[in-house]
């Protein structure tokens, strides 16, 4: 693997991680204004 190719999965995998921890807050955001979210959210079970 040449340094680009290193280079370029490091990125990917930083991006991958990113959006999930953005995805973590959303959830941990939609926990805590459950209440609100689900009179309005047609995605909630």
């Amino acid at each position: 693997m040449n340094k680009q190719h290193k280079k370029y999965f490091t990125f990917i995998i930083k991006y991958i991680d990113d959006r999930n921890n953005h995805l973590r807050r959303e959830e941990q955001l939609r926990h805590r204004f459950k209440g609100r979210y689900d009179a309005n959210d047609p995605t909630q079970e």
